[in-house]
């Protein structure tokens, strides 16, 4: 099983871990780390929501996140 997901805070990590175990699967957590604001900036002003009704976050969102270690 594999699972794409944005994961940053330790709750959603320990459910997917939760999901892991009760299905018999192994939970590896892989976090990818992009160089560059200038391109991560570019890549969230630029993308297109592919679900109708999805609101995806402005840079200024993401600037707001706290991300914990």
């Amino acid at each position: 099983m594999v699972a794409d997901a944005c994961n940053v805070i330790e709750a959603t990590r320990t459910q997917w871990e939760q999901v892991a175990r009760k299905s018999g699967s192994r939970c590896v957590h892989i976090e990818v780390c992009r160089s560059g604001k200038v391109e991560r900036r570019r890549r969230i002003e630029t993308r297109h929501a592919d679900l109708p009704g999805l609101a995806l976050p402005s840079w200024a969102d993401v600037e707001r996140r706290e991300y914990p270690p």
